[in-house]
């Protein structure tokens, strides 16, 4: 038995194709191209937007959004930040060892599991980098002889 919603339309419905097409749709849109404003925007996946005026990100973001929520509710408009750089409170970051089994710190590159070394985000708290950073300096400073590979490590800083 279907439950149906106002709208009449089943709520069972496929919501991950829904979803996968939304997503796919993004990724053509930001294509492989390297971003002005970040060195590993093409590799990092957290804002594919970046080098978008920040008014025409709202609108394609509002787009998607009504896309994805009609079938559902009545969304409200989109409302912006005054400053869209920096508002990332929660950061999830990554240590490990590169080749040269140097720690590094940054993200996963997107569907996979290799670090991508980042030192400042411009989504991300100033604050968190900072505290990022000094957590890769203190395992460094706890690296020795005997310590010749660590685990990858996965951190979450709220700030």
């Amino acid at each position: 038995m279907s439950m149906e919603k106002k709208t009449g339309r089943p709520e069972n419905i496929n919501k991950k194709s829904r979803n996968e097409k939304v997503s796919n749709n993004l990724k053509h849109s930001a294509g492989a191209q390297t971003s002005k404003l970040c060195p590993v925007a093409n590799k990092c996946g957290g804002c594919q937007w970046i080098d978008k005026e920040y008014e025409e990100q709202l609108r394609m973001k509002e787009t998607r959004f009504r896309k994805l929520m009609e079938p559902y509710c009545r969304p409200e408009r989109i409302i912006g930040m005054e400053n869209p750089l920096h508002y990332r409170n929660k950061v999830h970051a990554v240590f490990g060892e590169d080749r040269r089994h140097n720690i590094i710190s940054g993200i996963y590159e997107e569907k996979s599991h290799r670090i991508v070394p980042v030192d400042s985000c411009m989504i991300e708290n100033s604050k968190a980098d900072e505290i990022i950073v000094s957590v890769r300096q203190l395992l460094k400073s706890f690296k020795s002889d005997h310590i010749t590979r660590i685990r990858v490590m996965d951190c979450c800083v709220m700030y």
